[in-house]
């Protein structure tokens, strides 16, 4: 009789490497949502406020790390009176729990259908 042996292998680091990847791209997205939504809601009178605005995407080994803001230099008075900033992140947070969510679900089972 002739043993049948079946092995199994993963690789993690590169395993952990394509979630970082995924989760990095979706914080990127939803970094520029972000702003996009601020912008169309923040008040215009010049353009000025609404054209100053940014989003930036770091990332280490460790922490990944988007910020998005308004660098004109009264963007903190309007925000503090008119919370365009804050309401778009709020609108925006469970598409940003979901889509990270998404995506680690995809390469789970990515991983679990090999």
């Amino acid at each position: 009789m002739a043993d049948i042996t079946i092995t199994l292998k993963s690789n993690i680091p590169q395993l952990i490497q394509q979630l970082a990847g995924a989760v990095e791209a979706s914080q990127k997205e939803q970094a520029r949502q972000v702003q996009a939504l601020a912008q169309h809601t923040c008040p215009v009178v010049t353009g000025h406020l609404r054209d100053s605005a940014f989003n930036t995407t770091e990332a280490t080994t460790t922490i990944i790390t988007s910020e998005v803001g308004f660098t004109a230099p009264y963007a903190p008075i309007v925000e503090s009176r008119k919370h365009y900033l804050r309401d778009a992140y709020m609108n925006k947070e469970q598409s940003i729990v979901a889509d990270v969510g998404d995506k680690i679900d995809k390469l789970v089972g990515r991983v679990a259908n090999v």
